[in-house]
């Protein structure tokens, strides 16, 4: 790929320094707590309960394990919430 000045730019590395330029970290929330933005995220499907089902059940067995960053969920924060619950924190 090249870049708007005609040198050959990696994508992996485009794409990670475009994420390095917002990303501030990651915190850990009760889910409870995750919002959509109004209308934003309607679902796209119904919920299939015998999948509720199957999934409390591996969840019983295997546990979700939270800690592991694939079970992570990508979130935007509001800037000035940030710098709120930071403040808050004392970090």
């Amino acid at each position: 790929m090249e870049g708007e000045d005609g040198v050959d730019v990696d994508p992996d590395l485009e794409l990670f320094e475009q994420k390095a330029h917002f990303y501030r970290g990651r915190a850990k929330i009760d889910i409870q707590r995750l919002r959509d933005e109004e209308g934003v995220n309607e679902p796209t499907r119904t919920i299939d309960e015998q999948n509720v089902v199957r999934l409390h059940q591996v969840y019983e067995l295997d546990d979700c394990l939270r800690l592991d960053p694939d079970h992570f969920v990508p979130a935007l924060v509001d800037p000035l919430l940030l710098r709120e619950a930071l403040t808050l924190s004392q970090l």
